[in-house]
Parts: C-alpha cells; sequence; structure tokens
C-alpha cells in the first residue's frame, strides 16, 4: 500500500492554526485544475457531494514544532504532507494533480506565510496483517454525533459515552460507500497513552478532537481500510489519519 508525500518549502517559519483548512483548499485547487470531473464529484456543492464522502484522508508532519497561539512554528521553513486512499485510482489522480502544480511552480498562500512544493513522491505503508495494531494519530480523530432533538453535531471525547459508537456509525458510512463488505461492529478502539485535544474545525468553530496512541481492533479488512481512509468524521478533511506503531 502506498501513500502521496509532499514536502513543501514555506516563505517563513510560521503556519496558522487552521492549517489543516489551508491543505484542503490546497487539494481542492489543484483537482479543480487539473481534473474537473473528479473535482465535480468530490466538492460540487449543487450536488450535494459532501453526503458521497471522499476517498481519501491526509496529514501533515512539521520539523521541531513549537505549537503557539494563534499557529505553529516550525524548526525550519518547510513541513511534510501525507494523503493516503483505499482507492488506487483516486490515488494515481490525486498525484497526477499534485504534479501538475509542482511543474507549473505554483505558491500557494497561508494566511502570513505561503507555500511550494519542492518534492512529491509516494512511500510504502505496511499492511495490518492480524486483527488488532498499535497506533498513532497523525492527524486529529473527530468523533461526531448529531442529536436529533437539538438538530446539533457533538464532538466527544475518547473518555465520553457513545465514542465507539460514533466511530463505528462513520466507518459503516465508509465501507458502504466504497463497497467494501467487512462487519464494522467488531471494531474497537482504545485509549493507551491518549490526550484529547482542541481542533480548528470549520471557519472559528473549536471542537474536541483526539490525539495520542490507541490500541485498534477489528477484521483486518476494516482496519487496512480506515488505514488507508481515516478513522471517525472529517476525514475528507484530513481527520483520523494513523500510522501503526506496532502489531
Amino acid at each position: 500500500m502506498k501513500q502521496i508525500k509532499i514536502v513543501f518549502e514555506t516563505e517563513n517559519d510560521k503556519l496558522p492554526s487552521n492549517y489543516n483548512s489551508l491543505m484542503l483548499s490546497f487539494l481542492k485547487h489543484s483537482v479543480e485544475l487539473n481534473d474537473s470531473d473528479l473535482f465535480d464529484v468530490w466538492f460540487n456543492k449543487s450536488r450535494n457531494s459532501s453526503t458521497l464522502g471522499k476517498s481519501y484522508t491526509f496529514s501533515c508532519s512539521f520539523p521541531n514544532p513549537r505549537f503557539e497561539r494563534g499557529g505553529v512554528r516550525l524548526g525550519n521553513n518547510s513541513f511534510s504532507f501525507f494523503l493516503s486512499t483505499y482507492d488506487l485510482v483516486d490515488l494515481m489522480k490525486l498525484y497526477n494533480a499534485f504534479v501538475g502544480c509542482y511543474q507549473r511552480h505554483e505558491r500557494f498562500p497561508m494566511d502570513g506565510n505561503s507555500m511550494e512544493i519542492s518534492w512529491i513522491g509516494t512511500t510504502e505503508i505496511p499492511a495490518i496483517v492480524g486483527n488488532r495494531a498499535l497506533i498513532k494519530f497523525d492527524s486529529s480523530l473527530l468523533a461526531r454525533r448529531h442529536d436529533r432533538e437539538t438538530n446539533r453535531d457533538k464532538f466527544l471525547g475518547f473518555e465520553d459515552e457513545g465514542f465507539i459508537e460514533s466511530l463505528r456509525a462513520s466507518a459503516e458510512i465508509a465501507v458502504r460507500n466504497a463497497g467494501v463488505k467487512t462487519d464494522v461492529n467488531l471494531l474497537e478502539l482504545r485509549p493507551v497513552n491518549a490526550k484529547k485535544t482542541v481542533v480548528h474545525y470549520f471557519r472559528d468553530m473549536r471542537v474536541t478532537g483526539n490525539i495520542g496512541t490507541y490500541e485498534i481492533s477489528g477484521e483486518p479488512e476494516l482496519l487496512n481500510f480506515l488505514l488507508l481512509s481515516g478513522v471517525g468524521s472529517a476525514t475528507g478533511s484530513g481527520h483520523g489519519k494513523f500510522r501503526v506503531m506496532n502489531q
């Protein structure tokens, strides 16, 4: 299994706290310029495309970061972006879209900073071979539960009631959209060295997210699907991406 890796060079060492939203904007821009059909499927609001789900998730890796009020200070003027998807066709389409931006030497604004692709390639993701693994989240996990009485969403921490049920519900939608046959009711996620965090979710909205290490268990087909597409809600906005620490 493979994932896309991009190294960005930045104008300075300060990234805004909403960098996830900016990376999603970069992704949408790249797809729109290079694959209008895929952009229409994933991002055309008139088609209510958000209900169709995305096949991918992504995360960022920062060199020696210092997390400050309002943003992140980088150890140097660069950072890495990783994207994975269970759909090999989508992986190739996204790779080609990013290569197009790289070849055009495009520079993207980032709220007081800017970035340009300096390197793009792929890296291997080892498959999960059993029914459990120790994992660490590289982007915050969002467990969202909809309250029908108030018609509002509640974001749960790993200690909250309904946490695993919300993850199973998200997984059920994802595997159904992907046409994958697996039992999501066997999915478990147990905290090992877990932490709650505040996530910049949408515009100025801040919600509860989860980071750290966990033991995940379930059918191997489901675990590898989630390894590529992410766990929980808003995976298409760069949440729920994890890597295997031990299995």
